[in-house]
């Protein structure tokens, strides 16, 4: 039976899926007025939403799994809000360029006088310089932030090789402990063993004495 992960994950899979076609309409999208295309960007960030609110769930199930599945699901994760982000992005740029177009649009209608339209043309131009550098200062964001997520996956495994040798150092020096408890108690073992050894010794000679004056005097008698 599938855990809420996998469930939580094939509805994300859908909704890209869906981000992705409405991208396509969007971006091809000089079909209809700016009415309609306003609409369709209005939808596509509904999606996107509702993308990231499943996104944040499937995280929560992901960081609640096991060991190795644990990583695997996390780093599935960063893979999907990094085609969230661009998909973000994307959705924005194409925003900006139908508000350019339809302030033109406005302008050519209108024929203002005195090079107002002229102006017009040259702050798009500005405007468009600037989302030009502004969609590379995106892309460069986003590779560092998949450079960043590489680098913590990097850490974790690290982490866990790093508690696995403090783990392996605690049981050593467990044993050794043990090991030196049982030689402690062979010594005081051997200790005793060699009090007992002398009075028994002690004894015997006593013994032999006892035996050799006895003798002695019944020679004597």
């Amino acid at each position: 039976m599938d855990d809420l992960f996998e469930e939580y994950h094939r509805h994300v899979k859908g909704i890209l899926e869906n981000v992705s076609d409405q991208l396509r309409v969007c971006e091809q999208g000089a079909i209809g007025s700016s009415t309609t295309q306003r609409q369709n960007l209005e939808q596509l960030k509904k999606v996107i939403s509702s993308a990231d609110e499943t996104v944040r769930q499937l995280e929560l199930e992901a960081r609640a799994s096991d060991g190795d599945i644990a990583t695997t699901r996390i780093e599935e994760i960063r893979r999907i809000k990094a085609v969230l982000k661009n998909a973000s992005n994307r959705t924005k740029g194409l925003e900006i360029e139908l508000e350019r177009l339809e302030l033109l649009g406005s302008a050519r209608n209108k024929q203002p006088e005195g090079g107002h339209y002229n102006q017009l043309q040259e702050n798009d131009r500005l405007i468009q310089k600037g989302y030009e550098y502004l969609q590379t200062s995106c892309a460069m964001a986003q590779e560092t932030e998949m450079i960043g997520a590489s680098a913590v996956g990097e850490l974790y495994e690290q982490r866990n090789v790093l508690y696995n040798v403090q783990k392996e150092i605690r049981e050593t020096k467990f044993s050794i402990k043990e090991a030196d408890a049982y030689l402690t108690k062979l010594l005081k073992q051997g200790r005793l063993n060699t009090v007992v050894m002398r009075i028994v010794f002690g004894g015997i000679l006593v013994a032999a004495l006892i035996i050799a004056i006895s003798r002695l005097l019944r020679t004597f008698a």
